[in-house]
């Protein structure tokens, strides 16, 4: 530690881009081209300028010297037997990470931190940890654009995540195009969320049929992912008829017999009779109609039931998480403990009219991710009502904190494309 606090700046620097590096989620073992780039870029010109071509190796050869018998802030991570690593890769030590993640919680990467990671990770569980991490702070749209990069990459859950980013800030349309892309490509789950998308779309016949399609092939969580929607739009009249539709091709009214419901409960001597004159056949043709029809309803039944059973054991648990997390929050642990903390001291300083030492505080607690984007909504909305708290919410903030234009997958897209290209013409 006395060497990371006596270190010339050019090693401090290192340093901390190791520590941030960590703090938003790469992994343990760092290379040395991400290293060598983020600290090109976190170092002040002023001060890049003056250092010689060997600055970076000899602020390495510092930062791995043992001192008094101990390892230097950084260790070198040597390659398995067998194994050979075509890049030099470092790991910070574990005392001086737990330090400066304390340290350094409330301090920001460098702008270029979102591009030198677009460019240098190719891991796509270090890239939804590293995009987790910037959502967390509200720098959706830089999110976004690792979620791009995890997905290209063949990740279907960043892909998952980018839909519902582009959802929350009102691009369903980019929502809905990205869903498609991955269900074209295979993904497993591509069927609930594309049917969730088109139904935000204002296609709610495509994710209808997309939903019977599926449930025919046994496969009912697109119905139940529907089902959600419906329940969340206070639409559950039309999911009484997308399920009357899955259970009986040829008399959709037969489940208000076997389930009922408060408007359409219909005894079977009514239904017999509405069919019958239907179809212009007798009572008793229809009577037997209807029983054939129930046999061929019981598997779809048990399906059904399966489903609600798989979604009450999905609540449960994530009841019970709910149950931690305010536990949590109510407890004296950090970083919980913080997060009351900083929200006194953001109150006294509005309640005192330090409108700017408000915000000031607000970003580094947003730095943190121990408050959220909410936060600063509101304060932005405080101080000028041109910045409406609904759309920073959804939106979130530049690189720097300040509010966001609004942006859609086309911009995430010209963003991500104008980096890989700037690198490719850097290559050339």
């Amino acid at each position: 530690m006395e060497r990371y606090l006596n270190a010339p700046e050019a090693v401090r620097v290192l340093l901390d881009t190791a520590i941030d590096l960590r703090r938003f989620g790469h992994s343990p073992t760092i290379s040395e081209p991400i290293l060598a780039e983020m600290t090109s870029a976190a170092l002040d010109p002023e001060v890049l300028s003056v250092l010689d071509d060997e600055w970076f190796h000899e602020a390495l050869e510092y930062s791995l010297a043992p001192c008094r018998g101990v390892g230097g802030p950084l260790s070198r991570v040597r390659d398995r037997p067998g194994v050979a690593s075509t890049v030099a890769a470092y790991r910070i030590s574990d005392y001086l990470e737990q330090v400066g993640r304390s340290t350094r919680a409330t301090s920001f990467p460098p702008a270029d931190f979102c591009s030198t990671v677009l460019t240098n990770i190719a891991e796509v569980e270090q890239i939804r940890a590293i995009a987790s991490s910037l959502e967390d702070t509200g720098r959706i749209f830089y999110a976004a654009q690792l979620y791009l990069r995890g997905m290209e990459l063949g990740d279907y859950e960043s892909g998952h995540k980018l839909a519902e980013i582009l959802e929350f800030a009102r691009d369903t349309r980019g929502a809905l195009e990205i869903t498609q892309l991955q269900f074209d490509n295979g993904d497993p789950e591509g069927p609930e969320y594309l049917a969730h998308y088109f139904y935000v779309d204002d296609q709610a016949e495509k994710a209808e049929r997309l939903c019977i399609d599926e449930f025919n092939k046994g496969n009912a969580k697109p119905f139940m992912k529907l089902r959600e929607t419906y329940e969340y739009d206070d639409n559950s009249e039309k999911f009484e008829v997308l399920e009357a539709r899955i259970l009986s091709h040829r008399f959709p009214e037969l489940s208000y017999v076997v389930f009922g419901s408060k408007d359409r409960e219909l005894p079977r001597d009514e239904l017999e009779k509405r069919i019958a004159k239907r179809l212009g056949v007798s009572r008793g043709e229809v009577s037997a109609m209807i029983d054939d029809e129930f046999t061929r309803m019981e598997p779809r039944l048990e399906i059904i039931s399966r489903a609600f059973e798989e979604h009450i054991e999905e609540l449960q648990a994530a009841t019970l998480r709910l149950q931690e997390l305010v536990e949590d929050l109510q407890s004296e642990k950090e970083p919980y403990r913080g997060n009351r903390a900083i929200h006194a001291k953001i109150e006294a300083l509005q309640g005192g009219g330090d409108m700017e030492g408000a915000r000031k505080e607000i970003t580094k607690g947003l730095n943190a991710g121990i408050i959220g984007i909410e936060t600063m909504g509101e304060h932005l909305e405080r101080c000028d009502p041109s910045h409406s708290a609904e759309s920073v919410m959804r939106l979130g903030v530049d690189w720097d904190a300040n509010p966001i234009d609004a942006w859609s997958l086309a911009n995430v897209r010209d963003a991500y494309r104008k980096v890989l290209n700037s690198r490719d013409s850097s290559a050339c």
